[in-house]
């Protein structure tokens, strides 16, 4: 086979790797815009009441009410969180700010469903650079509607406390416009299982990014694979067109063909005419011409 036809059907076959790579991602994200969207609101609440269950929401005080607005391309979903005892329950809302942005502890308004999806493990980093970009903290009971200042009094601390010393630094308490308000308040103990969390959280984020992950490695390989091929097979399939080209030479020279006549020949059908040439060389040195046959070669 010749060596531009094997180029040709190894570059076929990593451009159909390439095209079946990425008919599979839209495949599996059922949107070629990659546009998250929601499908059900009742699994909507589902999953967010499962998110409720984290440790993180145990460091809610007591009878914290929250509402998560969840917006859509077709609508958005406000669900009203109040916590009893132990856990949060939700419950779907029909008004956008649930119970009233003046009844509410606090508002969290995501960007889209998409925003909400980066929260399936809800550990401290939720905080990190994400307020302004995933969510938006609404004026409510203890957030002031001009200034965004916070109403710091004992039942703030008794509701939010816990939380903001577990996932605040002092330099994040300070900029948030709270300092003092919690530093007389009691240690709360970690959760034994935060580390846990923070890994589960981490191989959940693998895993639902696994195509991300897997098709640039699959296309480096792919890539990789032709080179090393065409590097170790390069040489053995000069060596086979070399003898071919070199037999058909000796046979045409033994029917009384001359050497530019071959050589017009095969560099009219694509032969390299460096590899023409030496295959010529290397004949002509097993079968040396008279004189007579050089002069007429010259021509």
């Amino acid at each position: 086979m010749r060596f531009e036809t094997k180029i040709y059907i190894i570059s076929l076959v990593l451009l159909l790797g390439i095209f079946f790579s990425i008919s599979s991602f839209f495949i599996m994200t059922g949107s070629p815009t990659g546009m998250v969207v929601v499908e059900d609101p009742e699994l909507l609440q589902e999953e967010l009441q499962m998110l409720s269950r984290g440790d993180l929401f145990q460091l809610f005080g007591e009878d914290t009410n929250l509402c998560i607005i969840i917006p859509d391309i077709n609508d958005s979903y406000s669900f009203d969180l109040d916590k009893n005892s132990e856990f949060f329950e939700v419950s779907a809302s029909d008004d956008l700010y649930c119970d009233g942005l003046n009844k509410e502890d606090m508002v969290i308004k995501f960007n889209d469903y998409a925003s909400f999806k980066n929260y399936d493990d809800l550990t401290c980093d939720f905080k990190s650079g994400r307020a302004g970009q995933d969510y938006y903290i609404l004026p409510s009971r203890f957030i002031e509607e001009n200034t965004g200042s916070v109403t710091c009094n004992d039942e703030f601390r008794d509701k939010f406390c816990p939380l903001i010393k577990e996932c605040m630094s002092d330099k994040e308490i300070s900029s948030a416009s709270i300092v003092g308000c919690c530093d007389d308040y009691p240690e709360e103990e970690s959760p034994s299982n935060f580390s846990i969390d923070a890994i589960s959280g981490l191989i959940s984020m693998i895993i639902d990014n696994i195509f991300f992950i897997l098709i640039p490695i699959i296309i480096i390989v792919i890539i990789v694979g032709v080179f090393m091929f065409m590097k170790i097979h390069n040489g053995s399939d000069d060596g086979d067109d070399n003898s071919e080209l070199r037999e058909y030479i000796q046979n045409c020279l033994s029917q009384g063909y001359q050497d530019f006549q071959i050589r017009n020949i095969l560099i009219q059908e694509g032969w390299d005419q460096t590899l023409v040439d030496s295959t010529f060389q290397q004949v002509r040195g097993q079968n040396p011409q008279d004189p007579g046959q050089r002069f007429m070669n010259a021509y």
